[in-house]
């Protein structure tokens, strides 16, 4: 979904989620006059939906720290009508990556002569939110995977929950009584997380010495800590499959027995090591 230009920055990205709130709310506002006007109460669905889809556009177009909240706000129930968590859904599925030259500075920053360390295919194999994940090799000839943060996504990641906080607020609202200030706190710590590449490294080595010790506790790719800096994570490449594939391609036999695994790892985790 989306297209791969560089997500704007700054200034630009206030003006977008205000046009989208102000595009939003206009609509709503219409809508609920109209309804007035012809003594019925309201929101039609086709409304809704029509909002939703404006609001899945611009947190695409946006990326990073926008689009997070989106996210996460999408797998909140009872927040939004059913009809609307569809279309958000929308949100959690794969996005385009942007072009390698666009993302190539933030490696080079950490690494200035990196093809000096590692070769890196230009095509990423996978993208999301808040950064995208390319293939390479070390020059030893060993498989890695290399995870690039968009540039400028922790700098802009806090003014665009704020942005949307403020701006969304009181259209959610329309949709739920549950106390909203919760809900944001959770996001707003979540975001500071995702954005933190040396605390994930510093999980992933945890998870991955616990998977190593206990194959029980599910395998880890090993980061290699001495390529990883901000805004990127280098770990040893480790074959997989995609969750939605082995859906689709899979007995459901294994797909069972894959699902009862990884239920197990989970509580394994949460229970035994007071983590998730």
């Amino acid at each position: 979904m989306g297209d791969n230009r560089e997500p704007p920055s700054g200034f630009g990205r206030l003006l977008q989620i205000s046009g989208m709130a102000f595009k939003i709310g206009s609509s709503l506002l219409a809508h609920s006059t109209a309804n007035l006007l012809k003594g019925s109460r309201g929101i039609a669905p086709d409304v809704w939906l029509k909002n939703a889809t404006r609001m899945i556009e611009t947190l695409a177009e946006l990326k990073g720290g926008a689009m997070k909240v989106g996210q996460m706000l999408s797998l909140q129930e009872g927040l939004f009508p059913p009809e609307v968590i569809e279309v958000l859904g929308v949100l959690q599925k794969d996005i385009e990556p942007l072009p390698f030259e666009k993302i190539e500075p933030v490696l080079r920053a950490v690494h200035p002569e990196y093809e000096k360390l590692l070769s890196i295919e230009h095509n990423a194999i996978a993208a999301a939110s808040i950064g995208q994940v390319h293939r390479g090799k070390l020059l030893s000839g060993e498989e890695i995977v290399i995870k690039l943060q968009y540039p400028g996504v922790a700098k802009a990641i806090h003014s665009d929950f704020r942005a949307l906080k403020t701006l969304l607020s009181p259209f959610l609202g329309l949709f739920t009584e549950i106390e909203l200030e919760p809900i944001w706190e959770e996001i707003r710590r979540q975001l500071t997380r995702e954005t933190d590449y040396e605390l994930e490294v510093k999980y992933q080595r945890e998870f991955y010495e616990r998977g190593k010790a206990d194959k029980r506790d599910g395998i880890v790719p090993e980061p290699l800590e001495q390529f990883c800096g901000n805004g990127v994570i280098v770990s040893r490449y480790l074959p997989s499959i995609q969750g939605k594939n082995l859906i689709r391609e899979r007995p459901s036999a294994l797909r069972d027995l894959w699902g009862e695994n990884l239920f197990k790892i989970i509580m394994r985790q949460a229970l035994q090591h007071g983590v998730l």
